[in-house]
């Protein structure tokens, strides 16, 4: 189990979108070649967060 939260959303005012769609679509790269992680949690900050990672999910 990993957990990750929004790296550099808050103080350094990365575009959340972006990071959204980076961590998502790195990790489902490395899970295409490495499935000893069985779960992973991205700590959403808020609604608004949730929301945008699950926009970001379904293009997967």
């Amino acid at each position: 189990t990993i957990a990750f939260p929004s790296i550099s959303t808050g103080a350094y005012r990365f575009p959340f979108q972006r990071a959204a769609k980076i961590a998502l679509q790195e990790t489902y790269n490395f899970l295409k070649n490495d499935n000893t992680i069985k779960t992973i949690y991205f700590i959403c900050f808020g609604e608004n967060a949730l929301k945008i990672y699950k926009e970001e999910y379904k293009k997967l």
